[in-house]
C-alpha cells in the first residue's frame, strides 16, 4: 500500500480563508506596531520630563554652589566694616 501525500489526506485550502487569515495577521502586526510607538512616545515623554527634572535640579545647584562660595569668599575677606556687630 502506497503512502498517502499530504494533498491526499487534507482538504484543499481555500483560497478566501486563507485570505482572511493573512489579514487578520497583518491586523496583528500592525497592533503590534501601534502599540510599540505608543510605548516608545511615553518612553520619550517620561525621558523628556526626567531630563527637565535634572536640568531644575542642577541650576539650584549651582545657585547653591556660588552662594556658598560667595559666603566662602566673604568669610575668608574677615569682618566686614558695613556689617553689624554681632
Amino acid at each position: 500500500m502506497a503512502k498517502r501525500t499530504r494533498q491526499e489526506t487534507e482538504p484543499p485550502i481555500d483560497p478566501r480563508a486563507l485570505h482572511r487569515a493573512a489579514r487578520r495577521g497583518e491586523r496583528r502586526l500592525l497592533a503590534a506596531e501601534w502599540d510599540a510607538e505608543r510605548r516608545l512616545d511615553v518612553a520619550r515623554a517620561k525621558l523628556a520630563r526626567a531630563q527637565a527634572r535634572l536640568a531644575k535640579r542642577q541650576t539650584r545647584l549651582a545657585e547653591a554652589e556660588e552662594l556658598l562660595r560667595q559666603r566662602q569668599s566673604a568669610r575668608a575677606a574677615g569682618p566686614s566694616t558695613d556689617a553689624e556687630p554681632a
